[in-house]
């Protein structure tokens, strides 16, 4: 599935200083926006508001010159279920949620050009505020698939 068109993740492109070492942090500024006039709440598990985004590998680089893939560090685990409130993400009515994400420890070349893009799947998409998103809604996304991709 593909993100609807009510909700819409945008990355804004670094602008990074001259590269002056093998290893370079890159701060990646990601707006989440609801198109819609109610508000939408998101589980952010897998998605770039995740607090972990930076290392689970929901980012990916390629060099634009050859098309090659930058090797990114990436970790797996597992998480506590039913997720918590605090997991849950609101977008407000027709506004945006924005985050900068950190990716460490990136391996880039000086003199070459990169792209950026995130990749990932929302387990959860509510039709409302944070609030009204009951307990009990929050578990019965462990037997659903993923709502959306981006």
């Amino acid at each position: 599935m593909t993100t609807p068109p009510s909700l819409q993740v945008e990355i804004t492109p670094p602008v990074l200083p001259p590269i002056s070492q093998s290893w370079t942090s890159i701060p990646v500024q990601v707006s989440l926006h609801n198109a819609l006039d109610v508000p939408l709440t998101v589980l952010n598990w897998g998605t770039p508001l995740d607090p972990r985004a930076n290392i689970l590998g929901i980012f990916h680089i390629r060099d634009t010159a050859d098309d090659t893939l930058v090797a990114l560090d990436e970790i797996k685990f597992s998480r506590a279920l039913p997720p918590s409130e605090e997991d849950l993400v609101e977008v407000p009515a027709g506004g945006s949620v924005d985050t900068v994400v950190t990716l460490p420890r990136v391996p880039l070349v000086a003199g070459r050009e990169y792209s950026i893009q995130a990749q990932g799947m929302c387990h959860g998409l509510w039709e409302d505020s944070r609030e009204a998103v009951a307990a009990t809604q929050l578990a019965e996304i462990l037997s659903n698939k993923a709502l959306l991709s981006f």
